[in-house]
């Protein structure tokens, strides 16, 4: 898996380059964390997991390597989650695929417009090698459980993209700053 990069270096060999599986772990770890508060804690985990599974896209790689290449990344996360979600459980999985979809560019709309939810999903083939996708999985019962526990305040609280956002700038910025062998001001 050393090919694939969520955030890179300024090694030539790529040996200071952050690996995907790295990236998403540690990103769903801190907006767990973060979405404890709320509640939401297995939510924010799951969208950690899954919000940028498109760098696993050779696409991606071929952008890192400086070729002319789209290498849009999040509509693989959102579709991973919903096709690896139970029948009964997509909804939950809709929920947390529109925050990863919005992580960006801000929250699509679900229907209608070129980029919403609906279209990037339907249009979505997904180039990413099988055995890195059978392994990306999740546990949805306590997602589920904590949707089911919102209320409309719960609602008016819930910011999945701004909980997992927070995480990823964290990571982001922990990653940097090891390389640049400083403190990130991670509160």
């Amino acid at each position: 898996m050393a090919n694939y990069c969520a955030h890179t270096g300024s090694r030539k060999d790529r040996a200071d380059w952050q690996l995907p599986a790295d990236q998403l772990r540690n990103t769903a770890a801190l907006a767990a964390a973060r979405g404890a508060p709320l509640g939401l804690q297995a939510v924010a985990h799951v969208a950690g997991l899954f919000h940028d599974f498109g760098k696993y896209d050779p696409a991606f790689g071929r952008l890192l390597d400086g070729q002319n290449v789209r290498g849009e990344h999040s509509t693989a996360g959102a579709a991973l989650l919903y096709a690896q979600s139970p029948a009964g459980l997509r909804p939950c999985a809709e929920v947390i695929g529109h925050a990863i979809l919005g992580q960006h560019a801000g929250l699509p709309d679900r229907y209608g417009a070129d980029n919403s939810m609906e279209r990037r999903l339907d249009a979505f083939r997904d180039p990413i090698a099988p055995e890195i996708s059978a392994a990306a999985g999740s546990d949805f019962g306590p997602v589920a459980r904590e949707l089911a526990a919102l209320d409309a305040a719960g609602l008016l609280r819930f910011r999945s993209a701004g909980r997992r956002a927070h995480g990823v700038f964290r990571d982001t910025e922990a990653f940097y700053a090891g390389l640049n062998g400083t403190r990130p001001d991670l509160d």
